[in-house]
């Protein structure tokens, strides 16, 4: 098997299932240290689960193999789910600075072709209606905070099932045999497929 960025993450998770893998975290009020006690924590089995979660929900919106599918937001624990979640799908990542102003964020998303687009509810706020009418193709915009659409041009049937019970998911992807199959019997987690 060629190794790679993917191969790599998958084995880290494999073998460190339930060590801490992404936090978010904050300055304190007077800027001198890390306030983890906010915001996303998760073990490496929690981020692969919740990857998993945003990869079908990518699905169930229609996205496939090769689509383009932008972020933009601040660091976070979730915006490296978006990332890696756009992998797993085989999407193709297009990153924008969030610091940017809002018409040269809706240029660069209308520029890469992105059919979706991850971003803080704050800053889709930003991007006024006179801005949203040039970000070309884009379909669906989600939430980076809690997975939710912000806008979407069309209704994905499955959503509900991707964003209630997360330890309920069934991902096509995590159940491995000689043959990814519906119905195997879970031997180990199979991360990203080619």
């Amino acid at each position: 098997m060629t190794e790679n960025y993917l191969t790599i993450l998958a084995e880290t998770i494999r073998t460190n299932w339930d060590a801490p893998a992404l936090t978010d975290f904050y300055l304190t009020e007077d800027g001198t240290a890390q306030d983890t006690t906010r915001g996303n924590h998760y073990t490496y089995g929690e981020m692969y689960t919740e990857v998993c979660r945003v990869a079908n929900l990518l699905t169930a919106l229609g996205l496939q193999k090769g689509d383009h599918i932008a972020i933009c937001g601040a660091n976070s624990a979730h915006w490296v789910i978006a990332y890696l979640a756009i992998a797993k799908m085989q999407g193709v990542s297009v990153t924008v600075m969030h610091t940017l102003q809002p018409d040269e964020i809706a240029h660069l998303v209308a520029f890469s072709d992105a059919k979706a687009l991850f971003t803080d509810p704050d800053l889709w706020s930003e991007l006024s209606p006179m801005y949203r009418p040039s970000l070309g193709d884009l379909s669906d915009v989600l939430s980076l905070a809690d997975w939710t659409l912000l806008s979407c041009d069309k209704s994905a049937d499955n959503y509900d099932t991707y964003t209630i019970d997360t330890r309920k998911i069934y991902d096509r992807y995590t159940l491995h045999s000689d043959t990814l199959t519906e119905g195997a019997s879970v031997v180990y987690p199979v991360f990203w497929t080619q």
